[in-house]
């Protein structure tokens, strides 16, 4: 990015002190944020950059998995409203049907969850379209399935 013919007279180099893990879109993020602040300060011409990454361990999203976490917590979700009859739940009533550790939950289910429900929050990731709008929340903590959400589970019954 910039002028790479010209000679320039400085150098910078950014260097981290440890390891640590970083995802792949953070770094395209940060490249972004610099190149247009060099480009408002120096002009198109006016710097050379190159992103070194070295050891190269970047993280990326396992989009395969948050499928199959959509798939779980739609059965789990199928079985509390179809089995105990109820219209309500929180994402601790999922977490038992599913059957996984709290631990578990927060670090690979909660994100999911997330992107599942009708008010998306701003961080939640991305996620098959038909698993969109899935719940709707009726008060902190607590949520009811979506007419979306209650076609998806008499599909599951179907198959």
């Amino acid at each position: 990015m910039g002028n790479t013919t010209k000679n320039f007279t400085h150098i910078l180099n950014l260097i981290v002190g440890e390891g640590v893990q970083i995802r792949d879109n953070s770094i395209e993020s940060a490249r972004m944020a610099i190149n247009r602040h060099l480009v408002n300060k120096l002009g198109k011409d006016g710097y050379f950059m190159k992103i070194r990454i070295y050891p190269y361990n970047i993280l990326r999203e396992n989009k395969q998995t948050q499928g199959a976490h959509a798939d779980r917590i739609l059965i789990a979700v199928a079985r509390i409203v179809g089995l105990e009859g109820r219209d309500t739940f929180s994402w601790e009533d999922i977490r038992k049907q599913v059957g996984v550790t709290r631990e578990e939950w927060m670090s690979g289910y909660t994100a999911t969850f997330q992107a599942m429900r009708q008010d998306q929050p701003g961080r939640a990731p991305q996620i098959s379209e038909e698993y969109r709008g899935v719940f709707g929340q009726v008060r902190d903590g607590i949520h009811t399935l979506t007419d979306h959400g209650y076609e998806l589970i008499r599909q599951l019954d179907h198959e």
